[in-house]
């Protein structure tokens, strides 16, 4: 076989593929035909690759549901060391189910109704290998998640030609069931133990449940103090089963560096450093600085914080910070100190609520001055599939607060704010519709005025690209941002961006333009340039760039 392999490499390596053509087949779209085949006008043609990948086709075609899907007509044809390619294929009538039969192997029926609820769909439908698969593989993790941790769900088809139908028979088999005997750590060497315990969501005597021991790996990682965590099993006894999670630990203390840059008009520096472990209980002390500094000109924006983080706040699931905060900026003519202090809870792991209190004192300003104390709740709901490159999803940011009254102070107003970003597929495997819409209003009572540091800014990177960093100020703002964002390769994306901003009681500001992407570990590289349309013409103007890390929203 592997001489056979040889000879028909050596024999085509010098032909190259002309065209590929493939007719009768309606069930797949033009592109999913094309990544099947993997064979395009100008590869090099290799025969068993290309023997190979057809039979993907009609297997394709089968886990559909067209079981009868055959090639009635190929043409191979060479000319001018090119070859040319022809496929005819005939997909058949499409099968339907018309019954669905569970066989279930124990002595016993204990969860039977659960798993025949999450096999049995309606019928009679078409057969999709793929939603059969979503059934099952819902089905076994159930299952596995009582501890049946080898429980097995096998299919076999029978089909009848005759009506196009077909019977889907499932063998249930759950196995043994296992029990925790013990739970062991290993790796940490400064970190307690205790601090670990606490997040684990497995104890002995219970039955095994990845989906608990994959949410205790998330709750660590999320403590800030290791960098690495997995586990491992070991069976004892065919019923019992220790765990032992292995962590490896970050440095407590850290510094970090980050920049942003928007050519011919600010460059962002931040700088953080910190302790993750400051008082041996997960405690942790952040400090941060953020300016913004104008090339070749002068410091435009200052801002500093001290962030205290207290978790498990007085032995409950609640987490206390306390933030001391000072800034300074001549883009809004406002300086300012502050302190807040707030309570947060993870209702889920994507699922968080805040409410806490702040003080801020306003320091000769234009236009106001005095106190601001104000009460804020917030909730976040984050969806996302993932983080740095979502592909699915769709988050949700929802902001309460409300100054003066019985809290005292200069102002009295109630603000919110709602920000929602949706994110979808379009094609595969990079082809992503982005969306975010953002709602803000501040009501004032009492004929209070509103704070300039209080209003909404829009403009810039982060809001309305093509304009200058917080170009318009608001108390009452709708902001739509658009990215269709494509995946070239697996380390560069180009996007297509449009930023909207119907100002209220005037016209409509919007931008548009393009990004290039590089996808990096933390996060990918972000180069967009923007068009502000009411700019053309103007002397000397190209667009807006800006480069950054990291996706906007």
């Amino acid at each position: 076989m592997a001489t056979f392999l040889l000879l028909t490499a050596i024999l085509t390596a010098n032909l190259t593929v002309g065209a590929v053509k493939v007719e009768g087949v309606k069930a797949l779209s033009k592109r999913e035909i094309k990544n099947l085949l993997n064979i395009n006008e100008g590869d090099k043609y290799f025969s068993p690759l290309y023997n190979s990948n057809k039979l993907k086709l009609l297997d394709e075609l089968a886990q559909r549901g067209y079981f009868d899907a055959q090639i009635v007509e190929e043409k191979i044809e060479e000319r001018e060391n090119k070859v040319f390619l022809y496929l005819k294929i005939s997909e058949g009538q499409r099968y339907r189910i018309n019954s669905i039969q569970i066989s279930w192997i124990n002595s016993d029926t204990t969860f039977y109704q659960h798993v025949a609820n999450f096999l049995n769909l309606p019928l009679p439908r078409y057969y999709s290998y793929s939603e059969l698969a979503e059934c099952e593989s819902k089905a076994s993790e159930f299952l596995r998640n009582l501890g049946y941790l080898n429980a097995e769900i096998q299919r076999t088809i029978v089909s009848n030609q005759d009506d196009k139908t077909c019977e889907v028979k499932y063998t249930v088999r759950k196995g043994t069931r296992y029990k925790i005997s013990r739970i062991l750590i290993d790796g940490n060497s400064t970190v307690r133990r205790t601090i670990i315990e606490r997040e684990l969501k497995v104890k002995p005597g219970q039955y095994v449940s990845p989906a608990a021991v994959l949410e205790s790996i998330r709750r660590i990682y999320i403590t800030g103090l290791f960098s690495t965590v997995y586990h491992t099993y070991e069976f004892h006894n065919d019923s019992l089963v220790s765990i032992t999670f292995h962590v490896k630990e970050r440095r407590s203390r850290y510094i970090k560096f980050q920049g942003g840059l928007y050519p011919f008009s600010l460059i962002n520096l931040n700088a953080e450093g910190g302790n993750r472990n400051l008082l041996d209980n997960n405690q942790s002390i952040t400090l941060r600085i953020e300016s913004s500094i104008k090339p070749f000109n002068s410091l435009e924006r200052i801002y500093g914080e001290a962030l205290y983080t207290e978790p498990y706040f007085l032995s409950t699931p609640l987490k206390i910070n306390v933030r001391l905060f000072a800034g300074s900026s001549k883009i809004d003519s406002t300086s300012h100190i502050g302190a807040e202090s707030f309570l947060s809870y993870y209702w889920t792991e994507s699922e968080r609520s805040i409410i806490g209190l702040e003080w801020r004192k306003l320091l000769g300003q234009r236009l106001t001055d005095g106190i601001i104390n104000k009460a804020i709740f917030n909730t976040v709901i984050d969806k996302r599939n993932n983080l740095l490159f979502p592909t699915k999803g769709y988050y949700l940011w929802f902001d309460l607060s409300k100054a003066g009254g019985i809290l005292g102070g200069n102002y009295n107003f109630f603000e919110y704010q709602i920000i929602g970003s949706l994110y979808k597929q379009v094609w595969k495997p990079g082809g992503i519709i982005a969306f975010r819409v953002s709602r803000g209003h501040i009501v004032p009572f009492k004929d209070s005025k509103i704070p300039t540091i209080e209003k909404f800014k829009i403009g810039g990177d982060g809001t309305l690209r093509g304009y200058d960093y917080s170009r318009f100020y608001s108390s009452d703002y709708v902001l739509l941002n658009a990215e269709l964002r494509a995946m070239l390769s697996s380390k560069i994306g180009i996007n297509l961006l449009v930023d909207v901003f119907p100002e209220a009681g005037s016209k409509v500001w919007y931008s548009a333009g393009i990004g290039f992407r590089y996808f990096l570990p933390i996060g990918s590289l972000r180069v967009d340039w923007m068009l502000n349309p009411y700019k053309i013409g103007d002397k000397g103007y190209y667009g807006n760039l800006y480069i950054n890390l990291g996706e906007m929203f």
